[in-house]
């Protein structure tokens, strides 16, 4: 169902705006044909995690863990098959500036939904079945994750502080995530020490 809906609301939003297209409001930027994508994927995981991580989908017992296998080799198969879509098909066209007839368009994009959609069900299979045993650490990352994810794109804007400074992209990169991380991190760890916050976030 998450495939068939990501292609539904991407490949229309793909045709329309096109793949490479952005939308900037303020410090914000988004790929315009991924902004139904991005609600989709929101949507689902509140859905996926409304009746919690013991019960229903996310169970440990589950055929989402217990299929871990699958989801896994499916997951290396689409991004595959994405990799050779791209590499065969779509930069030949690319590189003699050329527009990507429709067909190759519509093939661009599916493999796209299928590999989004594989590689995240495969990763949740991997931690459900394997992250079994409890650290004070990750339990403290997994308390803190939405709030993360909301805090996570002001704190990234270190890469700007970092472009006039000398340094190799190995080591900028290192600096942006773990700081990125860091702060974003305690942040969270910070507001969730106020009950009205913690309870959003």
């Amino acid at each position: 169902m998450l495939l068939v809906v990501s292609a539904l609301v991407y490949v229309p939003m793909e045709l329309v705006f096109g793949a490479e297209r952005w939308l900037t409001l303020g410090p914000f930027s988004f790929q315009e044909s991924r902004l139904l994508l991005y609600a989709t994927y929101f949507l689902a995981g509140i859905q996926m995690g409304a009746s919690g991580t013991e019960s229903g989908f996310l169970a440990r017992n589950a055929g989402l863990a217990r299929r871990w296998p699958i989801w896994l080799s499916a997951a290396l198969a689409a991004y595959a098959l994405r990799l050779a879509i791209i590499i065969m098909l779509v930069l030949p066209v690319a590189g003699a500036h050329r527009p990507l007839p429709l067909t190759l368009r519509l093939l661009s994009d599916l493999t796209l939904v299928l590999c989004c959609g594989t590689i995240s069900l495969a990763f949740i299979a991997l931690f459900r079945r394997f992250a079994v045993a409890h650290q004070p650490v990750f339990d403290s990352l997994s308390a803190s994750s939405y709030g993360i994810y909301l805090m996570h794109y002001p704190v990234v804007w270190l890469q700007f502080a970092l472009l006039a400074v000398a340094l190799g992209p190995i080591a900028k990169a290192a600096i942006i995530f773990v700081g990125a991380v860091a702060l974003s991190w305690g942040i969270v760890v910070a507001l969730r020490r106020v009950p009205l916050i913690a309870r959003v976030l």
